[in-house]
């Protein structure tokens, strides 16, 4: 059920009716209307086009943050260990600095820069 309602929260982000959306995706209201009630799922090709125009990939549609976030944090430990292992074991500023670069490169994986933005507004906001 995730994929309806994740559909209805990028067309109201976007400040969408479901009309404009379906007029994008050259469908009908009522399709779209159909998908945020999950009563019907689009075609390949749609979703692949709704990834598009969103602008997030076809996984955050179908599975959401989660799975995504599950992905990234297992590369975060295990890079992690790496970088402290080859740091300790080269003894060098620009092995941990290089090591520090690929972590940042993991942690925002798959986020396009106004993504990353945002999120990281929605953390600090959380902890204020």
């Amino acid at each position: 059920m995730y994929f309806s309602k994740k559909l209805k929260q990028e067309r109201e982000k976007r400040g969408w009716l479901q009309e404009v959306l379906a007029n994008k995706l050259h469908v009908s209201r009522q399709s779209v209307s159909k998908w945020e009630t999950g009563k019907n799922y689009p075609s390949i090709e749609i979703m692949i086009s709704m990834s598009d125009l969103f602008g997030i990939t076809t996984d955050e549609l179908l599975k959401g943050e989660y799975v995504m976030l599950k992905v990234r944090s297992t590369l975060l430990i295990v890079a992690s260990v790496l970088v402290l292992v080859s740091a300790f074991h080269t003894n060098s500023i620009s092995t941990l600095l290089g090591g520090i670069a690929g972590l940042i490169g993991i942690a925002t994986w798959g986020y396009s820069s106004r993504e990353v933005t945002q999120i990281v507004k929605d953390h600090l906001s959380l902890e204020v």
